[in-house]
C-alpha cells in the first residue's frame, strides 16, 4: 500500500481515473462513478504565531480576528474549507482579509511561523506540535470539514478493505 497526500479535488479525479484505489478527502464529490462513505467531520482550529496578541486565550472568537492577515486554501482546490471560513466571518458581519492563497495545510502552518498570517487547520494537524504555532479553537460555534472515503465501486480490494475499517474505526475517536 502506498500512501500519497493530494489535494480533494486531484484524489477525486485520481480515483475516477482508477489511478488509486481509495481516497479519503473532503467532499462534496461530482464524480457519479464513486461510491462514498460519510465519516465525522473534522473540527477546524486556528493557527496563530505564538506570539500573537490572542495565543494566550483559551479559544477566539470570530469578532477579535477583523483586520488580521488570513490564510486560506483556494476555493478551487478546497471549496468546502473556503466556504464555511467566509462563512464564519459573514455570520459576524466582517469578511476576512484574504493575504495568501496557500496549500496544503502543513505550507500553511509553516506560513503562520513565519508571520505571514493566521489560518484554519484541521485537528490532525493541530494535534501535532510545532515550535511558533499556536492552535486554538473558535468560539461559539467551531468550524468543521467534512470528511469521507471514496473509491470505484462497488467493491474494494482486502487491503483497501483494512484500510478502510482503520480510518473508520479511527474517526469515531
Amino acid at each position: 500500500m502506498d500512501l500519497i497526500e493530494m489535494n480533494s479535488p486531484s484524489l477525486e479525479a485520481a480515483l475516477s481515473a482508477g489511478e488509486i484505489d481509495l481516497g479519503v478527502l473532503h467532499p462534496p464529490l461530482s464524480a457519479p462513478d464513486l461510491v462514498v462513505l460519510d465519516l465525522p467531520d473534522e473540527a477546524l482550529f486556528l493557527a496563530l504565531p505564538a506570539t500573537h496578541r490572542l495565543a494566550d486565550q483559551p479559544a477566539i472568537r470570530i469578532a477579535d480576528l477583523e483586520g488580521e492577515p488570513f490564510l486560506l486554501a483556494p476555493r478551487s482546490i478546497g471549496p468546502s474549507i473556503y466556504d464555511r471560513v467566509i462563512a464564519l466571518f459573514q455570520a459576524e458581519g466582517i469578511s476576512p482579509r484574504i493575504v495568501q492563497e496557500v496549500t496544503p495545510m502543513t505550507t500553511l502552518t509553516g506560513l503562520v511561523v513565519a508571520g505571514a498570517g493566521l489560518g484554519f487547520v484541521t485537528a490532525g494537524i493541530a494535534k501535532v506540535a510545532r515550535p511558533g504555532v499556536t492552535f486554538r479553537p473558535v468560539v461559539p460555534d467551531p468550524p468543521s470539514l467534512p470528511l469521507a472515503a471514496a473509491w470505484r465501486g462497488p467493491a474494494l480490494p482486502a487491503s483497501d478493505q483494512l484500510f478502510l475499517d482503520i480510518v473508520t474505526e479511527f474517526s469515531k475517536r
